[in-house]
């Protein structure tokens, strides 16, 4: 197990990123991982962008922020941001959702939480429209985090 002090140093423990590629689609009533493939910011390597994880480096308070903007309308009753954290066997969740039948703005949920090292955490979207819809594969869909 490596050492946490060593990732400490006076560096943060903090990451920003969004997606590059082409919008992602976001099937009905399904629950869909966020796939941010790039990193703005990613100091101590915290966030993958091939497996789209965050992972603890250090135990300790983090602040999470998640921002989800849909491409087109989502017509539908509600449509939910959910931000995912813990380990295998122990998953957390904290779902925000908007009850808007035109929902074309952006969908925020921010958590603070204990993580411990190795934890880790993603982000989510839901929403129960009868068709696909996808999110912007811009900096307008991001999902930042940052040890307190």
């Amino acid at each position: 197990m490596t050492n946490q002090t060593e990732y400490h140093l006076g560096r943060p423990t903090a990451f920003y990123v969004y997606r590059t590629s082409s919008n992602q689609d976001i099937s009905p009533s399904t629950w869909t991982t966020l796939q941010f493939d790039y990193a703005k910011i990613n100091y101590n390597n915290c966030y993958d962008t091939s497996t789209y994880l965050f992972t603890a480096k250090i135990s300790g308070i983090y602040l999470f922020i998640s921002e989800v903007w849909p491409l087109e309308k989502i017509t539908a009753s509600r449509v939910w941001n959910n931000l995912i954290w813990g380990q295998s066997g122990s998953v957390n969740s904290f779902s925000y959702f908007m009850d808007h039948p035109d929902a074309t703005f952006t969908i925020r949920a921010t958590l603070m939480c204990r993580m411990e090292i190795g934890q880790t955490a993603y982000n989510q979207v839901y929403h129960n429209n009868d068709v696909a819809r996808q999110i912007r594969n811009s900096y307008l869909s991001r999902f930042m985090g940052y040890l307190i």
